[in-house]
């Protein structure tokens, strides 16, 4: 059984297709947390990582069991979400569900993008390391020290994220609201008043001061 004061370590990435190094090294890195911090890692493969992947995290997870360390691989799980809440830290693939989904908890994450081919997953992880919402490691910079540090320093800040600014979630309410003042605002000549919708919620006119998720559906 694992320590009571165990640290619980939930790792993720969606459908799990491009996963494997992103497991593999968050799985070599639990020998070194270890001796830090008594923790359990929690690896949810995704159900569409190779066959061949998945065996090869779950042979190496057996003989880190062997060694007396906590480790448990998973291809998938009804409730993610609520892994999510019990976590001490995520560790994830950065796309928008699982964002969005670690956002929600307010639980400490290290988000690692894709390499490509486009720059959506940098772009978002960039922009909200910069805000303090996560923490962030480049695909190009995985390896097992600098992710082994990354894992150990946020263990060490404790489980919630402290931030000056926090995410707004209510995406379908605000754009709704914006959708409505905007129907709502008198045209003249077919062009609509934007200084009338001064109730809307976000603005296209000038910089936007936040950024704005749906809350649902994911």
């Amino acid at each position: 059984d694992a320590d009571a004061d165990a640290k619980l370590v939930v790792a993720m990435a969606g459908g799990g297709a491009d996963a494997y190094p992103l497991m593999s090294t968050l799985l070599d890195t639990l020998t070194t947390v270890q001796q830090q911090q008594p923790t359990v890692y929690v690896l949810i493969t995704g159900p569409f990582m190779p066959a061949h992947q998945r065996q090869d995290l779950q042979q190496r997870a057996e003989g880190l069991r062997a060694q007396n360390l906590h480790l448990h691989v998973l291809t998938s799980m009804n409730d993610t979400y609520s892994y999510l809440q019990a976590a001490d830290l995520v560790v994830a693939m950065a796309g928008y569900n699982t964002t969005v989904e670690i956002l929600q908890t307010g639980r400490r994450a290290i988000l690692v993008p894709r390499r490509g081919p486009s720059a959506e997953q940098r772009t978002r992880t960039r922009l909200f390391a910069n805000l303090g919402w996560i923490d962030t490691l480049d695909p190009d910079d995985l390896s097992i020290d600098n992710l082994a540090m990354l894992v150990k320093r946020n263990l060490q800040l404790g489980t919630n994220v402290v931030a000056p600014t926090q995410p707004n979630l209510n995406g379908r309410q605000a754009a709704a609201q914006w959708l409505f003042a905007l129907a709502s605002t008198p045209t003249v000549a077919g062009h609509r008043h934007a200084a009338d919708a001064q109730d809307a919620p976000v603005t296209f006119d000038e910089p936007q001061t936040e950024i704005i998720f749906a809350e649902e559906n994911y």
